[in-house]
């Protein structure tokens, strides 16, 4: 139970407000899903003192359950939890993901999919600060579970590498992790996309449900033009979209390339949108005539009060017709989210980044057609403009995810030094 502040009390009754604000079609107020500590002693790799929780992920189960995934850096290890509806987690502890109680794991993604018989394979990817030579330790770590969630196999490298796999980087000083993505298509595929430090972005893939992965491909990305921040779309006739965004430039811009063969080979990528500005962690999804929808953060360097978040779109077979970009929010927008649902309505979210800081400051949603680009107005998320946001380890973060009957989850954490307080937080939205 939380009880030290005003917001404290707000998710203590979050559970029990969800089902009364749901059938009003407002967003709940937060619930608690995790919670600890919030100290950060010096970095001493692997034999820190961290402990907090942090880096939270959803998505929803076919029932309607929200699937979060989450840090615990005390035991360094992903953690997972199902809450229902109203709220209420469906395991009495949560699930263990990771194992690797000796090895950091940070900023993991989860996906869902079934095999048409109502059984659902949950997927989990995730970095895990393995040290095995180079400058940076990372590697690419994947697991599944066969029985929603209670149980997992064990963890897969995807990586192999001595290049930092995870690490999203910007300059040789400044770099983001959780620079990866995961996609469950409805067939059994699975694909997971990553940049590594040394600049390389590669994918590998899965056509078993996530028993074995294929080697990975190497799709773009050098020393010169790292790699960062890859996303991930699967068309309609199972063509894959893969955007990413470089470092080492102020004048960094979103390329976008496509697999026709399963993510075995890729074209040339293509650059949507060309300007004298910075362009960062790309999101995309493709509508109902698959068209690809692009957002993503655009800065005057790297500037983040000057922050923007951008949308532009174009058809997949004419990837040079693309719509006039359009800023959805500015002053400080940042490190933005996106998903879409069947009625071709996108869900945008963004962080408000606070100044002088690399953090969050507050969690903003819109929801906007693709054809009219009608809007139904900004909401700030109940309560994280009243929290200091966390994503210490890195903001390439996935926050949003869609379920049955429309419905809206959106996932965030804050850690707050001066109260040794840390949680990661629910909302809901149908």
């Amino acid at each position: 139970m939380l009880l030290r502040s005003g917001i404290g009390y707000r998710l203590l009754l979050g559970g029990l407000l969800a089902v009364a604000v749901v059938r009003a079609g407002a967003w709940t107020e937060p619930v608690l899903v995790a919670e600890g500590e919030a100290h950060r002693g010096p970095w001493r790799m692997n034999d820190s003192d961290f402990r907090w929780v942090d880096d939270p992920s959803p998505t929803f189960a076919g029932n309607g359950d929200v699937i979060v995934v989450w840090v615990d850096q005390a035991a360094q290890e992903v953690m997972l939890q199902r809450v229902d509806g109203n709220g209420e987690p469906r395991f009495p502890e949560p699930t263990v993901v990771s194992g690797s109680p000796s090895v950091f794991s940070w900023l993991p993604r989860v996906s869902v999919n079934g095999d048409g018989n109502g059984d659902e394979t949950v997927h989990v990817l995730w970095q895990e600060i393995l040290f095995t030579g180079g400058s940076h330790g990372g590697e690419i770590l994947y697991a599944r579970s066969t029985d929603g969630g209670k149980s997992f196999s064990s963890p897969l490298n995807l990586s192999n590498t001595q290049g930092g796999a995870g690490k999203g980087r910007q300059t040789r000083r400044n770099w983001h992790n959780g620079s990866l993505d995961l996609l469950a298509a409805a067939d059994g595929t699975v694909f997971a996309a990553w940049t590594e430090f040394d600049g390389g972005l590669f994918l590998s893939r899965s056509d078993d449900g996530g028993s074995t992965f294929h080697d990975p491909v190497q799709v773009g990305g050098d020393d010169r033009r790292p790699a960062r921040g890859p996303a991930l779309a699967l068309a309609s006739d199972g063509i894959l979209a893969l955007a990413w965004t470089v470092g080492e430039t102020v004048m960094a811009d979103i390329q976008v390339a496509f697999s026709n063969d399963g993510g075995k080979s890729f074209s040339e990528p293509v650059v949507p949108v060309e300007d004298d500005m910075l362009a960062d962690a790309p999101k995309l999804v493709f509508d109902a005539e698959d068209r690809l929808h692009f957002v993503f953060a655009r800065s005057r360097g790297f500037d983040m009060g000057s922050s923007e978040v951008v949308h532009v779109s174009v058809p997949l077979y004419a990837p040079n017709d693309v719509s006039e970009p359009v800023v959805v929010a500015s002053g400080g927008a940042g490190f933005p989210d996106l998903a879409i649902d069947r009625d071709d309505r996108l869900h945008l979210l963004w962080n408000a980044m606070a100044r002088g800081v690399r953090r969050p400051a507050a969690l903003h949603y819109q929801r906007m057609r693709v054809r009219q680009f009608d809007s139904d107005g900004p909401v700030v998320l109940p309560g994280s403009d009243e929290i200091p946001g966390g994503g210490l380890q890195g903001l390439l973060m996935r926050k949003i995810a869609l379920g049955p009957d429309d419905a809206v989850a959106v996932v965030h954490s804050f850690f707050d030094g001066n109260d040794n307080h840390s949680g990661v937080l629910l909302w809901h939205l149908r």
